[in-house]
C-alpha cells in the first residue's frame, strides 16, 4: 500500500469517530483527557449502530449510509453548541497536563504508528485466509446491497455473521474508489492501534496513567491482539477495541452516581456495537456479564437494586439498538445449516493455544492478579475473575456449560467457537489483571522504604488470607485453583514459548503480517481481470487459498470462494456440485470431459496461480500450468511469471 493510501484511510476514519467525542461530551462527565481516549472507540460503535439499522431496513447503498451518519453529526455538533461549545473543550484540551507518564505513552503510541505504516506499506494483501471471506462479504454488501446473502453473485447463499465490519469497508471503499483489500488492511490497523488509547482510559480510571501503560505493555508482550491482526482476525480486533469500551462504560454506568443515565446509554451503545461487530467478543464479554448478576454479590460492598437496575437496562436498550438487524436475521439463527458447522468441541488442547497465544508469561501475571483481586474484592475484581473462570470452562473443561444446558432447550456453546474463546477471548481480561498486580507490585517496590512495605503487606496479606470471611475464600479458592491449572497443564507449551520467545516474537510482529497465499503475479493477473473483463464475466479460479482472493480483487463472480461456517447454502444444493466438477476441469483441462464443464456453468475466464503447489485446509495440489496451453477453448490473454489468465472460446463448431 502506498502511504497516501493509507494515511488518507485514517484521516476518513478520524472523521467517522469524531461524533464519539461529541456524544462523551453530552451526556457523559469525563475529563478532557478521558473523553480523547474513549472517543475513538465511541465514534467506531456510534457507526456502527447506526449503519447497521440503516442497511438492515432499507438494504446497503453509499448515499444512505452517508445520509445517516451526516445527519447524526449534524445533530450531535448543533446539541453540543447548545449546551457547550466547542471553545470551552478546547481550553481544556490545551490545559492538559502532560506529565511523564502520559509522554510515555505518546512515544509508545507513535512508535505503534510507525510500525503500522511500516507494515502497511510493504504488504498489499492480509497474509491469512480469514481476510479472504470478510473481503468477499464486504464486497458482496458494497456491490449486492444486504448484509444476510451473497448477492450479486450467489443471493441464494445467505450468511449470519455482524455486519458491522463489512460495512465499514464497504463505504470506505465506496467513499475513496478504494479497493477492498487495501480499505480492509487501513481499517484494521487503525482499529488495533486505537486499542490501545481505550485500554490506556480503563487504567486511568481503575488506577492511574500508569496502570493504563502497564495495560497496554501487557497487549504487546501478550501478542493476543497483534496476533489476531496478523492472522487476519479482523473482526476480533475490532472487538476487542469495544470490549474495552464496554468495560470502561458497563463500570462508569454501575459506579458513577452524578450521571447514571448518561453512562446508562453509552454502555448500552457500546453493548450492542459489540454485538453489531463481532459475534464471538460479544459472548466473551456476555460469558462475565450474564454471571456476574450472581457473582456481583462476592464483592465487598453488596450490590442494591439501583446496581441490578443498571444492569439490567444496559442489555435491555442494546437490545432495542440491535432489533433491526435481529428482525433481519431471525430466520437464520435457528439454521441447523449453520449451527451445526460452528461448533468446535473444548478440550484441553485449547488452554495450552490460549496460554502459547497470549504470551506464555502474561496468563501466569494474571492469575497472580486474580489472587490479589480476590483478596480487595471490587466489583471490577470479581467481574474479572469471573470472566476468565468462564472462558477456561466454556473453551476446555465445559462443566458449566454442560449444568446450564440442563435447564435449557438449547446448548449455550451452541455458537462458541471454543477454539476462539480460547485463543482471542482472554486478551482483554488477561492483560488488565496482570497489569494490576504489577501495578501493585511495582508501587510497593518503588516505595521508599520498600523493604519495610513489603513486611507490612505481608503481615496484612496473611490477616486477609485467614479473615476474609465465605465471600473472599470463594474467590481466593478459585483463584489458586486457576493458577494451578496453568501451570499443570501448559508446562510443555511455557518451556517451549521461553525458548523459543524470540522466535514467536519475531513470527508474530514482522513474518507473520508479510504471508501471502497470492503472490505479486497473481494480483497482477487479477487486477487485468478487473479492467479488462465484462462486469458479468464469470471467473474458473484455483479451488484453494491463492484462488480465493481472486473475487475479492476482480469484483467478479468466481466459481470458488471462501467458505464459511456461518454460510447457509441450504438454498443452493447446485452449488455443491459445481464446485466438484469445476475443481476436476481445474486439474484437469485438457480433456472433453473438462471442456463441456466450462460450456455447461458459462465459465468466461480461467485464472491459474503463480505458484503451482497450493493447499486448502490440509490437502495439498499440484497445477500442470502447460495443461491449459494445450487445449483448444482457452485463449490466453495475460501472463506474468506462471500466473495466466485465460479466456473461453467455443471450439465445438
Amino acid at each position: 500500500m502506498m502511504i497516501g493510501v493509507v494515511l488518507t484511510i485514517w484521516l476518513v476514519l478520524m472523521v467517522v469517530i469524531f461524533p464519539g467525542y461529541l456524544l462523551l461530551s453530552l451526556i457523559s462527565e469525563l475529563y478532557a483527557v478521558d473523553k480523547l481516549l474513549l472517543s475513538p472507540g465511541i465514534g467506531i460503535a456510534l457507526f456502527v449502530v447506526v449503519s447497521s439499522g440503516v442497511v438492515s431496513i432499507w438494504g446497503y447503498s453509499y448515499w444512505s449510509v452517508l445520509f445517516a451518519n451526516v445527519i447524526l453529526g449534524i445533530l450531535l455538533v448543533s446539541a453540543y453548541c447548545m449546551a457547550r461549545g466547542f471553545r470551552d473543550d478546547f481550553k481544556n484540551i490545551l490545559r492538559i497536563n502532560l506529565s511523564k507518564e502520559a509522554f510515555v505513552f505518546v512515544v509508545f503510541f507513535l512508535l505503534l504508528v510507525i510500525f503500522a505504516v511500516w507494515t502497511l506499506m510493504t504488504i498489499e494483501i492480509p497474509g491469512d485466509v480469514d481476510a479472504q471471506g470478510f473481503g468477499y462479504l464486504a464486497l458482496t454488501v458494497r456491490m449486492g446491497g444486504t448484509v444476510n446473502t451473497l448477492a450479486p453473485f450467489y443471493p441464494k447463499i445467505k450468511w449470519l455473521y455482524s455486519p458491522g465490519f463489512f460495512i465499514l469497508v464497504a463505504f470506505l471503499s465506496d467513499l475513496l474508489s478504494t479497493p477492498i483489500n487495501y480499505a480492509m488492511l487501513g481499517i484494521a490497523y487503525f482499529l488495533w492501534l486505537m486499542t490501545f488509547p481505550a485500554a490506556l482510559s480503563v487504567g486511568r480510571q481503575f488506577g492511574d496513567n500508569r496502570l493504563g501503560l502497564l495495560i497496554c505493555a501487557f497487549l504487546v508482550i501478550g501478542r493476543g491482539l497483534f496476533s489476531a491482526l496478523a492472522d487476519s482476525g479482523f473482526t476480533s480486533v475490532l472487538g476487542c477495541l469495544i470490549i474495552f469500551v464496554c468495560f470502561s462504560t458497563f463500570f462508569k454506568a454501575l459506579d458513577n452516581k452524578s450521571n447514571r443515565i448518561g453512562n446508562v446509554i453509552i454502555a448500552a451503545l457500546a453493548l450492542s456495537s459489540l454485538f453489531l461487530s463481532h459475534p464471538d467478543s460479544f459472548i466473551f464479554f456476555v460469558l462475565a456479564e450474564v454471571p456476574f448478576f450472581a457473582t456481583v454479590w462476592l464483592s465487598k460492598k453488596s450490590p442494591n437494586l439501583q446496581d441490578y437496575t443498571v444492569m439490567l437496562l444496559i442489555p435491555s436498550i442494546a437490545f432495542l439498538l440491535t432489533l433491526p438487524w435481529l428482525i433481519l436475521q431471525l430466520p437464520l439463527f435457528l439454521s441447523e445449516s449453520i449451527g451445526g458447522q460452528l461448533r468446535y468441541s473444548p478440550g484441553i488442547h485449547i488452554l495450552r493455544e490460549m496460554v502459547s497465544h497470549n504470551g506464555a508469561i502474561v496468563p501466569l501475571v494474571a492469575v497472580l492478579g486474580m489472587c490479589l483481586g480476590s483478596l480487595r474484592r471490587e466489583k471490577r475484581d470479581v467481574f474479572l475473575i469471573t470472566w476468565v473462570l468462564m472462558i477456561i470452562d466454556f473453551s476446555t473443561f465445559s462443566i458449566i456449560n454442560d449444568f446450564i444446558s440442563l435447564f435449557l432447550p438449547l446448548r449455550v456453546s451452541l455458537y462458541i467457537y471454543a477454539f476462539g474463546l480460547g485463543w482471542r477471548g482472554p486478551i482483554v481480561p488477561f492483560s488488565i489483571l496482570a497489569a494490576q498486580f504489577t501495578h501493585y507490585a511495582v508501587r510497593q517496590i518503588t516505595c521508599t522504604n520498600p523493604k519495610t512495605i513489603i513486611i507490612q503487606n505481608l503481615v496484612q496479606l496473611r490477616k486477609k488470607i485467614f479473615c476474609t470471611g465465605p465471600k473472599g475464600g470463594v474467590l481466593l479458592v478459585l483463584s489458586i485453583t486457576s493458577g494451578m491449572i496453568f501451570p499443570i497443564y501448559t508446562a510443555p507449551t511455557l518451556a517451549d514459548d521461553v525458548t523459543r520467545s524470540s522466535w514467536h516474537y519475531l513470527h508474530s510482529y514482522l513474518i507473520w503480517p508479510r504471508y501471502r497465499f497470492s503472490t505479486s503475479s497473481d494480483l497482477a493477473a487479477m487486477r487485468w481481470i478487473k479492467n479488462n473483463t465484462p462486469e458479468d464475466a464469470f471467473i474458473l479460479n484455483s479451488p484453494w487459498y491463492n484462488g480465493h482472493w481472486v473475487p475479492v480483487i476482480t469484483e467478479r463472480k468466481t466459481v470458488f470462494f471462501r467458505n464459511q461456517p456461518f454460510f447457509d447454502r441450504s438454498d443452493d444444493q447446485g452449488l455443491k456440485v459445481m464446485w466438484d466438477e469445476c475443481e476436476r476441469a481445474f486439474f484437469n483441462p485438457d480433456c472433453e470431459e473438462s471442456r463441456e464443464i466450462i460450456y455447461k456453468y458459462s465459465i468466461t475466464y480461467v485464472i491459474v496461480p503463480d505458484r503451482k503447489r497450493g493447499r486448502i485446509d490440509e490437502h495439498y495440489y499440484i497445477v500442470d500450468h502447460n495443461a491449459f496451453d494445450r487445449t483448444s477453448y482457452l485463449v490466453l490473454t495475460f501472463k506474468e511469471g506462471n500466473a495466466k489468465v485465460y479466456r473461453v472460446i467455443d471450439s465445438r463448431s
